[in-house]
């Protein structure tokens, strides 16, 4: 089990300084020259892949519908400096665990023998939250064609967030998503990655891993089309048809500790899978 409750990132004494092309140049607390950074995460796309590829649809440059198998290396940008790429090495591990676990679980789910039993494991909320922002804020850098960030969001404030723990407006931030009953899954994507563009500006962005939908929202966020939407859920419950059997990701919380538990639950159908 990961270790869970990291509160933030200390970045330490401030250090006055910005790099052009840096995306956190805002903060003028830079160090280094421009360096690689995976917007999508290395560690998170060789744990979704074999190591060489990973599977995956929904990125800037794909038509939609469209799934590659995908070099890691291949989704790298100079857009951090130094000290703000290292600085978010933590969220890197953080989610790279979390995707390991839900994809794991969702293929043991939706195998006719579910040799896998029932499991529970546990994510830091905070460090998956903060690595979704960083997945949508990388992606406006990285790419020209992306909408960028909506006009009324103080930029400040998100950089506060992502790299010194600072606070999110209240109902800003992760929901995880998923079906009241039965999952058409395909175990043949592995990673599908969405933004949300409202009449041209960056709303939020998602990864679906494993049959859930994990979404940061720069505002409050409904369900609809029979989909139930949890904020800072404390569980996600994979359950299998037919069967007892139920995985659960559970996420620990450092912030609204006082906040109502919600849970969000995916059940799949292994029949729906066979295609």
């Amino acid at each position: 089990m990961a270790a869970a409750g990291i509160p933030g990132i200390a970045l330490g004494t401030r250090t006055g300084s910005s790099v052009h092309g840096c995306y956190a140049a805002l903060t003028n607390d830079c160090k280094g020259k421009l360096s690689n950074e995976h917007w999508l995460s290395k560690g998170v796309l060789v744990e979704a892949g074999d190591g060489r590829v990973v599977r995956i649809g929904g990125l800037p440059w794909q038509p939609q519908g469209r799934v590659d198998d995908l070099p890691p290396n291949r989704l790298g940008s100079n857009i951090l400096c130094q000290r703000h790429n290292h600085a978010l090495s933590s969220l890197d591990s953080e989610a790279a665990y979390a995707f390991k676990i839900l994809d794991g679980f969702f293929l043991d789910q939706i195998s006719r023998e579910d040799i896998g039993g029932s499991h529970l494991d546990l994510v830091s909320g905070e460090q998956l939250e903060r690595w979704l922002l960083k997945m949508m804020w990388g992606a406006t850098a990285a790419f020209s064609t992306v909408p960028q960030i909506r006009a009324n969001v103080d930029r400040a404030m998100l950089a506060d967030y992502l790299f010194r723990a600072g606070d999110l407006p209240a109902s800003w931030g992760l929901y995880a998503k998923g079906l009241q009953t039965g999952r058409r899954s395909d175990p043949e994507q592995t990673l599908s990655f969405r933004l949300e563009d409202i009449d041209g500006e960056l709303w939020g962005g998602s990864v679906v891993v494993g049959g859930v939908e994990l979404y940061f929202s720069l505002g409050s966020l409904t369900g609809g089309g029979g989909a139930t939407v949890a904020y800072r859920p404390s569980a996600l419950f994979l359950d299998r048809a037919g069967t007892d059997n139920c995985k659960v990701v559970g996420l620990s919380w450092d912030h609204n500790t006082a906040s109502v538990a919600q849970a969000v639950r995916v059940t799949y159908d292994p029949g729906l899978s066979q295609r």
